[in-house]
Order: structure tokens, then sequence, then C-alpha cells
């Protein structure tokens, strides 16, 4: 089985960091899918940035530690590839396609996707899938795909308070070996995007502008450096 493209996960995350109002029912799900021997198809959709990015790298780190073959597909990328990449991937356990949303009302990526979901079901495979909207609601052409992305577990992501991101940027910021603080991370979020992806970016700039300069993430430099970056 080959990949034409080396395609990575942007980030490697763990399930007990992932933060939504709902993530227990979330990560209850995740580890249902990859602990089941059986076919399971499970569709994770939040029209926000949610994590399910950081869910899919969860899911895949999960997997394996189990020794099961995993394989990730950013659908954000289908520009550089060709849905002939589905074709022989019913061989791993556990496929991630991550926003399907971006291949919908595509016909040829709409027909791979169609195809693959039988394949896995018949040699009794998992298919995971991240998308911006529900199965209901998602633009898709093909009737017979329409139905099958409606088959599975279907769960919406409930947005995030202002605690829960708070959170997730502390959890980020130790993981990269970043001091923040209650106050700084407080002004993060008081003057900032209040988008959580944004804020992550954010985050890495300026721990590496932290570095570069050998001073801590004060309120004075987070006033100096986000003057410099895009809100």
């Amino acid at each position: 089985m080959q990949i034409p493209l080396e395609l990575k996960l942007p980030v490697r995350a763990e399930l007990q960091d992932f933060i939504a109002s709902n993530s227990d029912e979330i990560i209850s799900a995740v580890k249902q899918t990859v602990a089941s021997s059986q076919h399971e198809f499970l569709y994770l959709w939040s029209a926000e940035r949610s994590g399910k990015t950081h869910l899919l790298s969860a899911l895949c780190s999960l997997a394996e530690k189990s020794e099961q073959t995993v394989i990730y597909l950013p659908m954000q990328q289908a520009n550089d590839l060709s849905p002939e990449i589905f074709e022989g991937l019913e061989a791993a356990d556990i496929i991630c396609i991550d926003d399907i949303n971006c291949i919908a009302g595509i016909p040829d990526w709409e027909q791979a996707v169609f195809n693959l979901y039988n394949r896995l079901r018949d040699s009794n495979r998992k298919l995971v899938v991240t998308s911006h909207s529900s199965p209901a609601s998602i633009a898709v052409s093909l009737p017979d795909l329409k139905s099958r992305l409606a088959w599975g577990i279907s769960l919406g992501i409930a947005s995030l308070d202002d605690a829960d991101k708070k959170h997730i940027l502390q959890i980020r910021a130790k993981n990269i070996g970043m001091e923040l603080s209650d106050e700084a991370v407080s002004y993060l979020l008081n003057h900032h995007s209040r988008d959580l992806a944004s804020l992550i970016q954010t985050l890495d700039k300026l721990e590496k502008a932290s570095l570069i300069e050998k001073r801590k993430v004060t309120i004075p430099f987070l006033k100096d450096q986000l003057s410099q970056l895009p809100a």
C-alpha cells in the first residue's frame, strides 16, 4: 500500500487534552472506535475550529499504541491530491478523513469516498471523518454518499467558552515549554481574535519571540508583540 504524497498530522495530541463542553462524550466515542473489532463510522463536526484535527491526531496516537494501522488524509490539501489516493486504503485498520466538507460537491472525490466507505465496511475496517457541517447539512451531491454519511455515529463538538480556551492555551504553553500566567492568558483572550486556532498560532509565535528576545511572556511583552501581529 502506497500513499502518493507524504501526509502528516500538523500536531501530535492526546485525548485528555481535548476540551469541549461535551468532551466526555466525544472522547468516549473516539476510544470506542479505536477499541472496536467491528466496522465503525464516526462523524465529528463543528462549524467552528474547535479541535477536530486535534481529535484525529489523538485518535492516531491511540491507534498506534494498540498496534493498529491508521492513515490520516487532510482534504484541505485535496487540490494537491487525486481521488486515487483512496485506492487500497481498506488494508489499513482505521482511515481518518479531515475536513471532508472540502471535497463536497466535487463528483470524482465524492464517488471515491463512497467507494472507500463501502470497501471499509466490507473489510470490517473503521472510518472517522471530520466536517464543518452535520451529515444532514453537508453540501454533498451524490445521494448514495449523503446517505452513507448519515449511517454512523454523528457528534457535534460543542462551542468553547473562555474558561475552556484559557485551559487549552495553558496546556499548549506547557507542552511547548512556555510559562503563561493567568493574567497573560486573560490579556491574550481580551486583546486578540477569539478563534481558538488563531490563538494557538499566536501562542506559538509568542513562544518563538520570547526565546529570541530572551523575555518572559509578561503583559508588557504581550502588548509589544500583539501590536506587531495581525489580530
